[in-house]
């Protein structure tokens, strides 16, 4: 519903290594802690209108790789210039936010900040 947000979890909960997937059934603001490296990310639910948001936040004691890949291609992300940013960045505990939209059967990806401290 325009106006409303809800938060959502990852399949792995808030804690996340190893492939992760949001469902849009569950809300469009997501808070994700990686534990370990994330090697994909996956959308469910996700249709054309649809809006969502991910809080990336960095492992607190050692900085793990973040992939923007799905694994299977079918979840292309067109980004700004054309190249995905670091998913997390290299400072333990540090977080991003990205926000997405879906329009055409396309999922366009923006950065609206990087490197906020803990």
């Amino acid at each position: 519903t325009a106006g409303t947000s809800t938060v959502g979890s990852t399949t792995a909960g808030s804690a996340a290594t190893g492939g992760i997937t949001y469902d849009l059934a569950d809300g469009n603001v997501f808070f994700t802690q990686a534990t370990g490296n994330i090697t994909a990310v996956n959308f469910d639910n996700h249709a054309d209108g649809h809006s969502w948001t991910l809080i990336l936040k960095q492992h607190g004691s050692a900085a793990k790789s973040f992939s923007w890949t799905d694994g299977s291609g079918d979840e292309t992300i067109k980004w700004i210039g054309g190249f995905a940013p670091d998913g997390l960045s290299t400072t333990v505990s540090e977080t991003n936010i990205f926000t997405f939209i879906q329009a055409n059967s396309t999922i366009y990806g923006m950065v609206v900040g990087q490197g906020f401290a803990a």
